[in-house]
């Protein structure tokens, strides 16, 4: 802990995407006595596919080894599927 690392970006990115889609505090979105992320508790209409959803739950695990190791490994995963928008109702 406290050791600077590249996936810590990839952390930052997922944390961020999560803020934005449900316009609340990370804080407000992680739940330290389940032990879990429960922003989808708060999307307010915005709906968000279950691969987009994995792949942010994934980018903003809290545990480093379970994260991706690198932004290659997000873009080749999203790239399998891009014939669906991931959120279908935008917010502006």
């Amino acid at each position: 802990m406290g050791k600077p690392l590249f996936i810590s970006d990839l952390y930052s990115l997922g944390v961020t995407c999560l803020h934005l889609l449900t316009g609340m505090s990370p804080f407000d979105l992680y739940s330290p006595m389940e032990g879990e992320w429960v922003w989808r508790d708060y999307l307010n209409g915005n709906l968000v596919s279950d691969e987009l959803g994995k792949i942010l739950e994934k980018l903003a695990n809290p545990i480093a080894k379970h994260r991706y190791q690198s932004v290659k490994q997000v873009v080749i995963l999203k790239n399998k599927n891009t014939a669906v928008p991931d959120i279908i109702k935008y917010r502006y």
